[in-house]
């Protein structure tokens, strides 16, 4: 394994989410996917991954999560969407639509 997010607090409401299923609502099964597909493919583009990566879909409260990898980079999309990130003790927030990279 190269490196991980290690979740400290999964938040209210944090799922893993892909582009969803199509194909099975005759049969009565949701599509399901991200709640906001837009924003799962803005974040993805913005981090250089194709459109229908699977994102972390969080509602109401953000996750809290470490870093375990010698590299990352993260962003956050959505209707009030802000990231903190605390690198070496020293905390930044980043406006939503905008990535953070840890080399």
């Amino acid at each position: 394994m190269s490196g991980y997010l290690r979740v400290i607090s999964a938040g209210l409401g944090t799922s893993v989410q892909d582009a969803g299923r199509f194909g099975g609502q005759r049969f009565g099964i949701p599509t399901a996917g991200a709640l906001d597909r837009v924003a799962m493919a803005a974040a993805n583009t913005i981090v250089g991954n194709p459109p229908a990566t699977a994102v972390l879909d969080m509602l109401y409260m953000g996750a809290t999560m470490e870093v375990v990898a010698p590299s990352v980079r993260v962003a956050c999309v959505g209707l009030g969407a802000e990231l903190e990130v605390t690198e070496d003790g020293v905390t930044r927030r980043l406006a939503g639509a905008r990535s953070w990279e840890k080399m």
